[in-house]
């Protein structure tokens, strides 16, 4: 199976882009790499004048922005255009979330993601990403999150998927409540088990093994 798609899931901080580069060091065949945050991401840097880096690095997701985002219908309805939505109920899809205020970019993230999206299509970021795949080669998905992906995922053919296990990163993704941190939980044991609580040779030697029983 040298295309496909093999999707990395875990907790906030598991090891999950650590996983991926390390894995396509060790893959023989073309990679790409994916997020299904992707393109939200790109959308909401956009729409709302935020640098992307903030949504990339990590330590500046959780900084407080210097100004902070109020939705607005302007603002909600040009998400929405973005990700091609074109009919949806005004009262339930934009004017529910008029009025929100968010201080940081993974805040803002995590609402437009599931809050706003969802609720019009809970498939919309898989769909957005995998309509964009080249099939020619294998595509590494770094951000697998909800359960409704794993289960789209689980369906179509020639998918892997992968648990990212770090008990550190586990213990502090327990005082997280929102479901893209929560939710993994729920169907984490259906996946691949690579361990990542030991040093980066181990973790190499994991990935190393994954990749002699899957692809070689």
């Amino acid at each position: 199976m040298k295309t496909g798609v093999i999707a990395f899931c875990g907790s906030k901080g598991s090891g999950k882009s650590t996983a991926s580069t390390i894995f396509k060091e060790h893959f023989t065949g073309p990679t790409e790499e994916l997020a299904f945050a992707g393109h939200l991401k790109d959308v909401c840097s956009k729409i709302f004048d935020i640098n992307i880096n903030h949504f990339l690095d990590p330590a500046l997701k959780e900084c407080e922005l210097d100004s902070y985002v109020n939705l607005t219908r302007g603002n909600i309805q040009a998400v929405l255009q973005e990700f091609n939505q074109i009919h949806f109920d005004y009262n339930q899809h934009v004017r529910t979330h008029v009025g929100q205020v968010f201080d940081t970019p993974r805040s803002l993230l995590q609402y437009i993601g599931t809050e706003v999206l969802h609720p019009l299509d809970p498939l919309i970021h898989v769909k957005a990403t995998l309509d964009n795949k080249d099939p020619n080669k294998l595509t590494i998905i770094t951000d697998l999150r909800f359960v409704h992906e794993y289960i789209y995922l689980n369906n179509l053919p020639k998918v892997a998927t992968v648990y990212v296990a770090n008990l550190v990163a586990e213990s502090r993704a327990k005082s997280d409540n929102h479901k893209s941190e929560r939710e993994i939980f729920l169907f984490k044991d259906e996946c691949r088990l690579l361990d990542n609580n030991h040093d980066l040779v181990a973790l190499t030697s994991g990935i190393k093994t994954l990749v002699k029983e899957w692809y070689a």
